[in-house]
């Protein structure tokens, strides 16, 4: 992998949620760290999701919704 492959992959963003009405847990990849506060925003918004995990953390005081 070169250099700007490398830092593509530090700049991605996964995040992990569960549904509780069934138990499943789902699993989104390559997120922006926009794409990534977005996501746990709505999952928070939901009773029947449950909010897991983002990895990495992204930095949420830069965004404001």
């Amino acid at each position: 992998m070169n250099k700007e492959e490398l830092a593509a992959m530090h700049d991605r963003y996964t995040i992990k949620y569960r549904n509780t009405e069934n138990g499943e847990e789902h699993t989104k990849y390559n997120l922006t760290e926009l794409e990534a506060v977005r996501e746990k925003t709505q999952i928070d918004l939901y009773d029947n999701l449950e909010f897991i995990s983002v990895s990495p953390e992204p930095d949420y005081s830069k965004f404001r919704f």
